[in-house]
């Protein structure tokens, strides 16, 4: 219900119709994200651009319900890329191109952390492939993206755990809001598994 945004700052350029942010900086969720949005009014529609790093964020603090619990979902760092054209931001990424990396480690959850956090996805994902009621310890979570024509392919998406290497291939259609993903455990005590087959995961957003 609240972002915890502990503090920003922006310094804004405004030069013969090109509006520039750089740098924009939010600390956020106990960590830290700096970037560079530049918007280009010459161009019909309007043309943007944001390229971003992403430093060493509290995932849990994004979920007060979770954070309370004193759980972990881990720690987050990455950086994206993006250019588009558009009127609005659902346009601009409904046109989009560019890359997004991010890196999650020392994590944990469970289907009812994930429940806590109203991310409904990951709560049955986490179900189907580790049980309704075991807490998982994560290693380390990879998703590598490139984005073309506002699709979001999956060059690399892993997570790893005591008990498997769980890798996702597939897309994000960022225009339509759909998501079309293959999930496929590599388990490497299978005993803890209530699915040992490919979960395949379609659908909007």
């Amino acid at each position: 219900s609240a972002l915890p945004l502990d503090d920003m700052s922006a310094r804004v350029i405004l030069t013969n119709g090109v509006l520039t942010l750089d740098p924009l900086r939010f600390g956020i969720a106990k960590g830290r994200i700096d970037a560079k949005v530049e918007l280009d009014g010459h161009q019909e529609p309007l043309s943007g651009q944001i390229r971003a790093t992403v430093d060493d964020l509290q995932l849990s603090a994004l979920f007060p319900k979770v954070d309370l619990l004193e759980k972990s979902f881990g720690r987050m760092d990455g950086a994206f890329a993006l250019r588009g054209q558009g009127d609005s931001v659902a346009t601009l990424l409904a046109k989009s191109n560019g890359e997004l990396r991010v890196y999650i480690r020392d994590g944990t959850f469970s289907k009812h952390m994930l429940d806590l956090a109203a991310l409904h996805l990951g709560s049955v994902v986490v179900a189907k492939l580790f049980g309704e009621d075991k807490e998982v310890k994560l290693r380390c979570a990879v998703a590598d993206l490139a984005v073309k024509d506002g699709i979001a392919q999956t060059r690399s998406v892993k997570l790893s755990t005591e008990e498997a290497v769980v890798e996702a291939v597939g897309t994000f259609n960022l225009k339509h809001e759909h998501v079309d993903l293959r999930i496929k455990p590599e388990s490497l005590e299978w005993k803890f598994f209530s699915l040992r087959t490919p979960l395949h995961v379609r659908g909007p957003f």
